[in-house]
Order: C-alpha cells, then structure tokens, then sequence
C-alpha cells in the first residue's frame, strides 16, 4: 500500500440560534444576532458545518494518479 495523506476541510456557517442561546439573545432576529456577533470571526462552538471535504493523495508523485472533480448532481437544488 503506497502511503498517502488526508487533508480534511470543513466549511461553517455561524449557529445564529447557539449564539443567541449562549447570549441571551433568544427572540432576537437574525439581523439583531449578526449585530451581536459583529464584524469578528466567531468562535468555533459558534459554528454549524455546512460541507465536510476530503482530499486522499499520496505522498510520492505517481504518473497514473489523475485528478478527478466529481460532479455535484448529489447536491439537493435550491441550496
């Protein structure tokens, strides 16, 4: 088995409600939560996962290796 790496991405969007629970913020709109939240990075607990991506490579270049995008035809419309 030829050694290889796992490169893991995780796409967030801010939990608007954990936050507002977290802030006493409950029945705040979404707007007023933003505001609260501000221009900063939200903390990580913060954060709800949208897309989890992974890449597997090999860790020594191998001519046979070809890169393939996949489709998205998984994906639901309207997100």
């Amino acid at each position: 088995m030829q050694p290889s790496v796992i490169v893991w991405d995780l796409e967030t969007v801010p939990d608007l409600g954990g936050f507002a629970a977290a802030n006493d913020l409950v029945g705040k709109s979404d707007i007023e939560v933003r505001e609260a939240i501000g221009e900063k990075f939200p903390k990580h607990i913060y954060h709800s996962i949208v897309c989890i991506g992974a890449l597997i490579a090999p860790t020594e270049p191998d001519p046979a290796i070809v890169a393939d995008i996949p489709d998205n035809t998984h994906i639901p419309p309207g997100l």
